[in-house]
């Protein structure tokens, strides 16, 4: 329960599933279907979503690709990772350590190669819509420095990084 000048507001289970905008229209900014956070039984506030942060406009590469051009395409984009799609389904991701440590530390031929050896297809992702405090807590338990970031279609819509996630919490972005 939360007072307001004596007045009582006491959120329900019906007025949490309607839009926040409805329910008290001073504290929402832009999101308005966004998740509020509750801990302790408090509000604090509205939970930020990774669609909100995420790198749009994702390169992708198939993975019949040679490793050569993965590398190049990493190269020339300034990328340590790049995921790897068949049509519009994600099932890897090659990274440049995969490279350097899968492929080229045991002579195979990068101009040859399909990164379809070398990807990572044990998948670690988010959808667009999850609070980023679940993205960084599943980096920070996975140990991961990047995500895919999909759609409820289970499309790429972007990828988020550690260092996006860093510049929001020191406010910066």
């Amino acid at each position: 329960m939360q007072y307001a000048r004596g007045r009582a507001r006491v959120r329900t289970k019906a007025t949490l599933q309607r839009p926040l905008s409805r329910q008290f229209p001073h504290e929402i900014e832009h999101n308005e279907f966004a998740r509020v956070e509750k801990k302790g039984g408090r509000n604090r506030g509205v939970g930020m979503q990774l669609r909100e942060i995420m790198t749009r406009d994702v390169e992708v590469i198939r993975p019949e690709t040679s490793v050569s051009e993965a590398a190049q395409k990493m190269r020339s984009l300034d990328l340590g990772a790049l995921p790897v799609c068949e049509g519009q389904r994600l099932v890897g991701m090659v990274t440049d350590r995969y490279i350097t440590i899968r492929a080229t530390a045991y002579g195979h031929d990068p101009n040859t190669a399909p990164v379809r050896n070398y990807m990572s297809s044990d998948l670690i992702c988010c959808f667009e819509d999850q609070d980023i405090k679940e993205a960084e807590q599943l980096m920070r338990q996975r140990r991961v420095r990047r995500l895919p970031v999909l759609t409820r279609e289970k499309q790429v819509a972007g990828m988020v990084a550690l260092d996006d996630l860093a510049s929001r919490a020191v406010g910066v972005g």
